[in-house]
């Protein structure tokens, strides 16, 4: 069972806002999140990914082809870092569950249009396949098994969703999962023994994963 936060379990510090400059230049890179949903591509259910102009195109614009050699799941990172930073800049690249994320902006008759690229805004479309899925923010976010900050020193953990309370230590962010999402709050259940940690006892702490302009916070 989560127990209550206790001021022993955690090094516990005022919040001095985002207000260094180091601070301020990070918010400065902040994404500006664009989609209410997520789609997500699993590596290992889908050979190839094809992306069209439009949902009336005959030829698709571009594909992500994953590549299996050898059997080795680390293949699949190095085909598809291929494509980052040409015309492939996903919302967020998970090389240990190889998934891939990119927000959704449209949808309609079995289609996504989907965000390829955070530094260029280029839009393309996906037909809807297996390997694909596509959930809301709240639901993404439900189902991490861990989370960060983008920068935890200017976007720390709280002991209460406030930003005026004090901040906590995150120590292990792999024991970290979320439990609730409240509007721009996350609450993280903050558990060792989980992932075999036995230093603490469980506690919870808060996140704020987007900030009021719809600035994405977390780091993936």
């Amino acid at each position: 069972m989560i127990k209550s936060f206790r001021l022993t379990l955690a090094i516990v510090l005022l919040h001095i806002g985002c207000n260094t400059p180091d601070c301020q230049r990070q918010e400065r890179d902040l994404y500006t999140i664009k989609g209410e949903r997520l789609l997500t591509i699993e590596f290992n259910s889908s050979d190839t990914i094809l992306f069209y102009k439009d949902t009336v195109a005959q030829q698709p614009t571009k594909r992500l082809v994953f590549v299996r050699k050898q059997a080795f799941a680390d293949s699949y990172i190095v085909n598809l870092k291929q494509h980052l930073n040409s015309w492939l800049d996903p919302l967020a690249l998970d090389t240990k569950l190889f998934m891939v994320h990119f927000e959704v902006l449209n949808a309609g008759n079995g289609w996504w249009q989907v965000c390829v690229s955070r530094s260029t805004g280029a839009l393309l479309w996906v037909k809807e396949q297996q390997g694909i899925t596509v959930d809301s923010w709240r639901d993404f976010l439900l189902a991490r098994d861990r989370v960060q900050p983008v920068d935890e020193r200017c976007y720390p953990f709280f002991t209460q969703p406030d930003t005026q309370s004090h901040t906590v230590s995150s120590r292990k962010f792999g024991c970290m999962q979320v439990i609730g999402v409240d509007g721009n709050w996350l609450t993280i259940a903050y558990s060792p023994l989980a992932c075999k940690y036995a230093d603490s006892l469980d506690y919870l702490a808060y996140l704020r994963w987007r900030d009021d302009r719809g600035h994405l916070l977390l780091g993936f």
